[in-house]
C-alpha cells in the first residue's frame, strides 16, 4: 500500500469523502506534499505539471519567495485583531479602488463565494426587491441563491437545476435563470419582472464551463437594462479578477458595474477576497452612518491576507506581466489547435489569456446551450490520462486550464508531447 492509500484511508475515517471541497474529487486520489513555481509533488514522490492552479487562484506561482517574505514579515508583526483595522488592509483597499473601475469603496471578506453573497443582500437591501438574475452555466459560489444550473444537462437547461440537496425553495424560487448573452431574453424578463428584480449577477467570463466571455455589446445592454428597471448589475470577476487584468474583464470592455466581487488570483492563493463598488450602495453597509446592511466576519481584512494580496499585485504590476500570460496561454492554444489537425479531431481550442482547454466539438458558441455539443466521454477521457501523466487539471469536462508566471515554455512542450500521446491513444 503506497502513502496515497494510506492518507485516503486515513481521510475517509474523519473527512466526508476524504476531502474538504467536493471538487478536490478527482478520478484517482492525489494527496499532496510540496510544491515550487508551476510544479507539484505528491506523498509518493510523484512529480506534476499544476494546470489547476487551485481552480485558477494561483496566478504567480507556488512558494513564491517575494509573497512569502510579505507574509512572514505581517505575521511576524500582527496576526488577526477584532476591533480596529490594520494600515495593510486600508493600504490593499486604496490599490483596488485605484486599479478597479468599479471601486469607490471595499468590503473585505474570505471567499468569492462571500463576496457574492454580500453583493445580492446588498442589492435587495437597496432596491427593496427580492428576485435575482443569474446565468445558465454560471457559477457564483455555495449559497441558496445562486447554487443552481451550472453544469446543467440537456434536459435540465430551461428548468430549475439546484447543485444540492437542502436548499430553501423559496430562496430558490426568487432566482430566475437566464441564456448567456442574450439580450432579448433579458428585455423579456424584466418586461414581466422588472418591477421585482434586485439584481443581476454575471461571470464575466464563464470560467466555470470552459472559457466562454460576455460580450461588449451584451454587457453594455444588460447595464442599459439594469439602469432603467432600477436593478444593480454585479460582476462576478472572482475568477476574471486580477488573472485577465489588474481592473478585472471591466477595465477590458470599457463596461462598469455597480457592484463586482474579486477573489481567487487577488492573493496568489491566500484565502482573501472582496466586494467593490459605487459608494451610494457601499454606504448601506452598517458601519455607515444610517447603514442598514449587515456586514461581518472575523477574518475580514486579514492583514497576513492583505499582505499576500499586496505582494501578488506588485508582480502583476510590473511590466510584462500580463504579456507573459497571455503569450504563454495563446501558444497552448496554437499547440493545441495543431494536435486538432494532425489527428483529424472534432475539437477545437478555447480559452482567454492565460486560460486554456480544448473543447471534443467544433463551431461558434455564445452561451452555455452551445457547449452541450461538447463529448463529455472525450473530454473526460483526455483528461484522465493527461492527469494520469503528470498533468494535474480537472478531470471534469470543460474545466479550465491555467498558467502563471512560472509556467515556461519548457513546461508548455512537456505536456503539449503528452496531450500528443494521449490524442494519438484516445483517438484511434
Amino acid at each position: 500500500m503506497n502513502t496515497t492509500q494510506k492518507i485516503l484511508d486515513q481521510a475517509r475515517k474523519v473527512m466526508p469523502d476524504g476531502v474538504a471541497s467536493v471538487n478536490r474529487l478527482q478520478t484517482a486520489p492525489i494527496y499532496f506534499e510540496r510544491a515550487q513555481g508551476a510544479e507539484l509533488w505528491d506523498v509518493d514522490g510523484k512529480r506534476y505539471i499544476d494546470y489547476n492552479c487551485a481552480f485558477g487562484a494561483t496566478i504567480i506561482g507556488h512558494a513564491d519567495e517575494q509573497i512569502a517574505d510579505r507574509v512572514a514579515d505581517a505575521a511576524s508583526k500582527i496576526g488577526l485583531i477584532g476591533l480596529g483595522g490594520t494600515d495593510l488592509e486600508v493600504e490593499l483597499a486604496e490599490k483596488l479602488v485605484q486599479i478597479i473601475p468599479s471601486a469607490d469603496q471595499v468590503a473585505f471578506c474570505n471567499s468569492g463565494s462571500e463576496a457574492t453573497f454580500h453583493a445580492l443582500r446588498l442589492a435587495r437591501a437597496a432596491t427593496g426587491r427580492r428576485k435575482i438574475v443569474k446565468f445558465q452555466g454560471a457559477y457564483h459560489g455555495w449559497h441558496d441563491a445562486v447554487a443552481l444550473n451550472v453544469g446543467s444537462s440537456a434536459e435540465l437547461v430551461g428548468h430549475q437545476d439546484p447543485l444540492s440537496a437542502g436548499m430553501h425553495p423559496s430562496v430558490l424560487q426568487d432566482t430566475i435563470v437566464a441564456r448567456y448573452n442574450d439580450t432579448a431574453m433579458m428585455e423579456a424578463i424584466f418586461s414581466e419582472q422588472g418591477e421585482e428584480i434586485a439584481a443581476v449577477i454575471i461571470e464575466t467570463v464563464l470560467h466555470n464551463v470552459g472559457s466562454l466571455p460576455a460580450t461588449t455589446e451584451f454587457l453594455q445592454q444588460l447595464k442599459a437594462i439594469c439602469e432603467r428597471n432600477g436593478a444593480v448589475l454585479i460582476f462576478d470577476e472572482v475568477i476574471a479578477g486580477f488573472r485577465h487584468s489588474l481592473g478585472g474583464y471591466q477595465a477590458i470592455t470599457g463596461v462598469t458595474p455597480h457592484l463586482a466581487a474579486f477573489g481567487k488570483a487577488m492573493g496568489n492563493g491566500y484565502p482573501i477576497a472582496a466586494l467593490v463598488g459605487k459608494e451610494e450602495l457601499m454606504s448601506h453597509f452598517r458601519s455607515k452612518p444610517n447603514g442598514n446592511v449587515f456586514l461581518a466576519g472575523t477574518y475580514n481584512g486579514h492583514p497576513v491576507m492583505a499582505a499576500a494580496a499586496l505582494a501578488t499585485i506588485e508582480q502583476l504590476e510590473a511590466p510584462g506581466a500580463y504579456d507573459k500570460l497571455y503569450g504563454l496561454g495563446a501558444r497552448y492554444r496554437e499547440d493545441l489547435d495543431r494536435l486538432v489537425a494532425k489527428y483529424d479531431l472534432k475539437a477545437q481550442s478555447a480559452g482567454y489569456g492565460s486560460v486554456w482547454l480544448l473543447e471534443f466539438f467544433k463551431g461558434e458558441k455564445h452561451s452555455y446551450e452551445d457547449l452541450l455539443g461538447n463529448d463529455a466521454a472525450m473530454d473526460t477521457a483526455f483528461r484522465s490520462a493527461m492527469m494520469a501523466a503528470g498533468q494535474i487539471t480537472s478531470c471534469n469536462p470543460l474545466k479550465r486550464w491555467n498558467v502563471t508566471l512560472a509556467h515556461t515554455d519548457e513546461h508548455r512542450e512537456e505536456t503539449m508531447a503528452v496531450a500528443d500521446r494521449v490524442l494519438d491513444e484516445i483517438s484511434n
